[in-house]
């Protein structure tokens, strides 16, 4: 019944990366002006659109792809293999990439979410002091678990005018977690 679906390409590519950074921008609720460097963005898409946009604003910013080919700021990687140093990273962002796939594993019965979970953690790790982690969508079964004393969250509707953010089926939000330690 749906074996001729398969054939059509466009409901199989990934778009994400064809947001553009304006939208990216807006929807993660960043202001360019209070970004701590250097900027990482997980997910950054074949063309690392965002990552041109932020140098072309005089951002030091990187970014990492698995489609992307590797050159002076972009570097070909998968985020579960990378390898997030401690206390590196001023801002990380990651619009629709990392936490997409974190929220798809967690409800998978046959999921990795306890992977997904570690690497979150790293990544936290690799902020360094009041510096961030944007990302969309929310992950509110970890980030109320954070520590309150350590981390700070901040959630945007991405639908604007719905307050209610917290519950799992709610509207989606682009959430910020600041790293105080």
């Amino acid at each position: 019944m749906f074996g001729g679906l398969r054939t059509i390409n466009q409901l199989f590519e990934i778009p994400c990366h064809e947001y553009t950074p304006e939208l990216q921008i807006r929807l993660l609720g960043i202001e360019l002006s209070q970004l701590q460097e250097p900027i990482l963005n997980i997910g950054a898409g074949k063309e690392g659109k965002l990552v041109r946009f932020l140098r072309e604003n005089g951002c030091e910013a990187y970014g990492i792809d698995k489609f992307c080919e590797t050159d002076g700021y972009m570097h070909r990687a998968d985020w579960l293999s990378f390898s997030f140093e401690a206390n590196t990273w001023g801002t990380v962002i990651s619009h629709m990439a990392f936490s997409n796939h974190f929220r798809h594993h967690h409800l998978r019965r046959d999921g990795q979410p306890r992977q997904y979970a570690e690497k979150y953690m790293e990544i936290l790790h690799s902020i360094k002091h009041a510096g961030s982690f944007y990302y969309a969508p929310g992950l509110p079964f970890i980030e109320d678990l954070l520590p309150a004393e350590q981390f700070a969250v901040r959630r945007t509707p991405v639908i604007p005018g719905k307050d209610d953010q917290s519950s799992w089926f709610g509207y989606p939000y682009a959430a910020q977690v600041t790293v105080y330690r």
